[in-house]
């Protein structure tokens, strides 16, 4: 390609000028912020001639893979927590929601914990040093984990108690209206504090007041371009800070709460600057940096294009922009924008950093401008979807605590009715375009399907609007639980989430003496899934002799310390004969009958056993969903003869552990010890589903051998005791007995008020 014009100074410099800029102390020169940016080089090479600029999922996916490939290649070494990158950790997150690759996702979550998750704090109060919260925040309510805001939030504290400078806004200057105030609504959204919310609402008025031309209808860049003007003798207005300013506007948006008073005043400023900057795109289906006289400019420009695109397609999304009038604006700019990416994927014509229209080549990359890119991409794929079979779902929270991974139980029925096919059926937040985790699932035992499950967050105090939409060609998402038979080691049976790990022992593991029907826990501080790692693993360790490699020891992921021996570890259950139990041996056979995405479900059989003057058998169907520490389990009884047995669910007790009665929820809970001290400890629970008559009882250590603290129930043969169990681990979420305790009061109440659903045009459920 042709160079027009080559940019000199700091976005010139090489590489090798960069060290690893990560958690920075103090603030980077101005040539490391531009050197870390992007750069402009003299031959990019061919155009890519593999994308296509037509509005198909398809075609849209692969020109944001294309691309975002590119950029996290060129970026390692580079990454920072300066404002330039902000747009590009969220489009990482909304590439992952769109495309179904985590790996997008993945980085950006490991380059937030080596920042601590913390802002760059260069400068008290300033909005650049804040954007990165934008991401932060998304995440946080992805894992509610506190020390992903706790740096953000602290920071805002100090920024609703700051005394305006009548002399000087805050935000002086309009990029800023992107960097600041949609952290500030979202996390007003996340907390509930409307402080925040009425921060933003205080200092973007004034920036507004000052900076808005309400008869152009767009903003200045800041107080000193007040007076100037073009070529042409027209306002110098700025194509990327508008750029700025339009998806900021609908970044606030998608976080306030539909019912908030100030959302109309964002809404009216939003179809104002978004109709007249319609109005100013070119030919081409791009602007240039200076809006007001384009031809003074040589190239097209990727970075103010593609805030525009984003926002005005977020726009048509949300219903706030009609699709007949702006359906043709996007689409247009899509497609000339495809026609600036290389072969490699690097992404062209993107203006380097300023404060006003200026030159560039057709080389120049920065990554605020790819980020721009793939969040339009984001919001296009929504709009590709546009005209399908869709319906929308309405959600409300009782009470005001958010509700994290919350499992939607939707009759399959109602959705057929709704959408008359479930075929390539995806569910999306409403408001944010991120897809969610659905599965089709079956409640009966090897049953046809006749449920929906939808996994997702609520925030209290609003409606959140899940949309159900056909998406043909949608990439499956990543699946958040497991459950497999292992034969290749004693005929163990292992499953797990997000957020916990178990097996239970199988027929070649009791043919070496080894009995035990009680439920083991592996404690692992990684989302990820550990079993086929940590067999692996094991498998290394003995064959190298490395006990070191073993599940057993701690390799940064968890490691398995539980002893379950003939107790019944987490959850297993047995017969109460005259003050002691009748356990039966391993189970004998299992069949899964759901594996995810978001419930796996199965059913594990074992052989009679006998319990005093009665043979015992038991099947246990186990239920564990994606999100939660606490397994739902069946176990049904029969026998002969009639009459009653005294079924029990228990805990295994080690020395030293505490145990915690919690009769209100119908519950014992256990701080465990495990045998590897460094381990800290465990937590264990088994807590009812409902109003079972039941009673405590307990079985002490023999030895070193672990009693059992047990929930006592009266069952019938073919009856059913229905309960949940669950684990954690000091060293991941649960710190201390008290938190345990609280997580299994939190969740008893939620299972009592569970989150209401409606269709648009039907009763709650």
């Amino acid at each position: 390609m042709k160079l027009l014009r080559i940019t000199t100074g700091a976005a010139l410099l090489s590489a090798a000028f960069l060290t690893p800029l990560l958690a920075q102390d103090k603030p980077m020169s101005g040539a490391q912020i531009s050197a870390a940016a992007g750069d402009t080089i003299p031959d990019g090479g061919p155009l890519a001639t593999d994308l296509s600029g037509a509005i198909k999922r398809s075609d849209i996916q692969k020109a944001m893979r294309k691309v975002a490939d590119w950029q996290l290649a060129y970026s390692e070494g580079k990454y920072n927590q300066d404002w330039t990158y902000g747009p590009l950790y969220l489009a990482m997150l909304a590439t992952s929601d769109i495309t179904g690759d985590a790996k997008y996702h993945d980085r950006a979550v490991k380059l937030f914990d080596q920042y601590q998750w913390k802002l760059w704090a260069n400068r008290p109060f300033h909005a650049d040093d804040e954007v990165i919260a934008q991401a932060y925040e998304l995440l946080y309510q992805e894992k509610a984990d506190p020390k992903r805001i706790a740096d953000a939030r602290a920071t805002f504290d100090r920024l609703i108690e700051r005394t305006d400078d009548p002399a000087k806004d805050l935000w002086w200057w309009c990029d800023a209206l992107y960097m600041a105030p949609p952290a500030l609504a979202r996390m007003s959204l996340i907390t509930g504090d409307h402080r925040y919310i009425d921060k933003m609402n205080q200092e973007w008025k004034l920036t507004q007041e000052h900076l808005y031309d309400p008869e152009e209808k767009l903003f200045f860049r800041d107080g000193s371009f007040l007076k100037k003007t073009e070529a042409n003798g027209k306002k110098l207005f700025w194509s990327r800070g508008n750029g700025w300013v339009l998806a900021g506007t609908a970044n606030v948006l998608k976080a306030l709460p539909k019912n908030d008073p100030s959302r109309a005043q964002y809404i009216q400023l939003f179809k104002e600057m978004s109709e007249r900057i319609a109005g100013l795109q070119q030919p081409s289906g791009l602007w240039r940096t200076g809006l007001l006289d384009q031809t003074s400019y040589d190239l097209d420009e990727i970075s103010g294009s593609g805030f525009f695109t984003y926002a005005m397609t977020w726009g048509i999304n949300e219903g706030i922009l009609p699709r007949s009038k702006y359906g043709p604006v996007v689409e247009k700019a899509w497609a000339a924008m495809v026609k600036h990416v290389f072969a490699n994927g690097r992404l062209g014509s993107i203006q380097p950093i300023g404060a006003a229209p200026g030159q560039f080549t057709t080389t120049s990359s920065y990554v605020y401008g790819v980020g721009a890119f793939l969040l339009a991409g984001s919001e296009l794929v929504r709009y590709a979807g546009k005209g399908k079979p869709s319906a929308s779902l309405l959600l409300t929270t009782p009470g005001t605590t958010a509700r994290r991974d919350e499992v939607l139980d939707l009759p399959l029925t109602d959705v057929k009715r709704h959408l008359n096919s479930i075929d390539d059926l995806v569910a999306r937040n409403h408001a944010t375009g991120k897809r969610l985790l659905t599965q089709i699932y079956s409640s009966h035992a090897e049953g046809p399907a006749d449920r929906f499950l939808i996994l997702t967050d609520v925030a209290p105090g609003s409606t959140t609007s899940v949309e159900l939409a056909v998406e043909p060609g949608a990439v499956p998402l990543s699946s958040k639980v497991t459950a497999r038979d292992v034969p290749e080691r004693a005929d163990d049976f292992v499953w797990e989430n997000d957020k916990v790990a178990h097996r239970v022992y199988g027929p070649a593991l009791q043919a070496t003496g080894e009995i035990t029907s009680g439920i083991d826990v592996w404690s692992k501080r990684v989302t990820d899934f550990v079993s086929n790692t940590w067999y692996n693993r094991d498998k290394d360790s003995q064959k190298q002799h490395n006990p070191n490699l073993s599940y057993h020891h701690d390799n940064g992921d968890g490691l398995d310390s539980y002893e379950v021996g003939p107790s019944r570890g987490m959850g297993g259950v047995g017969i109460w004969v005259d003050g002691k139990l009748a356990n039966s041996k391993n189970f004998t056979h299992s069949r899964i009958l759901a594996k995810g995405p978001i419930r796996v479900d199965f059913i594990l059989d074992y052989a009679p056993w006998q319990a005093g003057d009665k043979t015992v058998t038991e099947s246990k169907r186990v239920t564990l969903d994606a999100g939660t520490r606490l397994n739902h389990m069946r176990s049904t009884f029969t026998f002969a003869g009639g009459g009653t047995v005294e079924a029990a669910a228990g805990l295994a007790m080690h020395k030293g552990t505490e145990i915690k009665q919690l009769p209100a929820i119908g519950a014992i809970s256990a701080w465990d010890t495990p045998q590897t001290a460094s381990a800290g400890h465990f937590t264990t629970a088994v807590m009812l589903s409902g109003k079972q008559p039941f009673r405590f009882a307990g079985v002490p250590m023999q030895g070193k051998t672990p009693g059992d603290s047990l929930l006592l129930f009266t069952v019938r043969s073919g009856g059913t005791i229905d309960y949940y169990a669950g684990s954690g681990w000091s060293q991941d979420d649960m710190p201390d007995f008290n938190t345990w305790n609280n997580y299994l009061e939190d969740r008893y109440k939620q299972m009592q008020s569970p989150v209401k659903w409606t269709w648009a045009t039907s009763k709650a459920r």
